[in-house]
């Protein structure tokens, strides 16, 4: 068989490097943008009064299940309810449980593009991190004050440190892989 000239297209990473990189970082800004344009200017979900409310609860000594009712486990309340601590003005608690959906979204890009690279490589972890970053159920979602915004993060470390090559102790790993899923669990219960 005699092999024709171009064919098969070279893939490697080297042969798709400057366009690539352009897509993505263009797909990127795109996605950062509308997600930071979001977070200041979407309206208030009710369930975002909810979850301020209840964190409001804990940070004046009430306790879930017995004070109050929630269909919700505890950790991301005692999450928001350090916030109250910080912040007495209603309005600016609002907009800091909002900034911290930021640092949630952040560290999910961040986990997504590196479960991807170690499994699939460079390339696929640059797109993979593209199509997660502009999925537009993940830009409305991730917006809104949620337990969700917790539990996923925790959730992907997990993954991470399961299907990453040991870089820790394998004892040592389980245990943080088990901590990072019954954080998870504890946040909300869709684990």
């Amino acid at each position: 068989m005699i092999r024709q000239q171009g064919y098969p297209p070279d893939l490697s990473e080297r042969a798709v490097r400057g366009p690539s990189r352009v897509l993505v970082g263009l797909a990127l800004a795109v996605g950062v943008a509308a997600k930071l344009l979001l977070s200041w200017n979407r309206y208030f979900n009710q369930d975002e009064f909810e979850y301020l409310h209840q964190g409001w609860l804990l940070h004046m000594g009430r306790l879930q299940y017995l004070d109050f009712n929630s269909n919700h486990p505890p950790f991301f309340f005692e999450l928001l309810s350090r916030l109250n601590f910080l912040i007495s003005d209603p309005v600016a608690l609002l907009r800091a449980g909002r900034m911290l959906t930021l640092v949630s979204t952040g560290v999910q890009l961040l986990l997504v593009w590196a479960i991807a690279r170690g499994i699939f490589g460079t390339r696929a972890g640059r797109w993979a991190l593209v199509a997660y970053a502009t999925s537009a159920t993940f830009l409305e979602w991730s917006t809104e004050i949620r337990s969700d915004s917790l539990m996923v993060p925790l959730w992907l470390a997990a993954v991470f440190l399961l299907l990453t090559p040991a870089r820790m102790r394998n004892s040592y790993r389980l245990f943080a892989i088990g901590l990072f899923l019954g954080s998870a669990f504890w946040s909300n219960q869709k684990v």
